[in-house]
C-alpha cells in the first residue's frame, strides 16, 4: 500500500500501475494513462479553507485577498441555502 499527501504524486503512483485512488479532478495532473470515473452517487464535496496567522501583518493586497474569500464563501452559502430551501 502506499500513501501521498499530494494529488500529483498519487496520480503518479497510478499511472505507474501501483494502485487506484479517489482523486479530485485537479489542474495540471498528468492524464495520460489515467481513467477517470465520475462519483454522482453518494454526492462527493472537497472541503477548502484559508488560513492566515492572527495578529501578524498581512500586506494590502493580501488583506483584499482574505476578504474576496471570505466574502465570496459567505455569498455562496447564501445561495446554496436559498436553492436547498426552494
Amino acid at each position: 500500500m502506499f500513501e501521498g499527501e499530494e494529488i500529483h504524486t498519487i496520480a503518479g503512483l497510478v499511472c505507474a500501475g501501483l494502485g487506484i485512488a479517489i482523486l479530485p479532478k485537479t489542474e495540471g495532473i498528468d492524464e495520460d494513462g489515467l481513467v477517470w470515473v465520475s462519483i454522482t452517487d453518494p454526492e462527493c464535496h472537497r472541503e477548502i479553507g484559508i488560513a492566515w496567522a492572527e495578529g501578524k501583518f498581512l500586506s494590502p493586497a493580501a488583506n483584499l485577498f482574505k476578504q474576496f474569500v471570505i466574502n465570496s464563501a459567505n455569498l455562496y452559502h447564501n445561495q446554496t441555502k436559498l436553492i436547498k430551501n426552494n
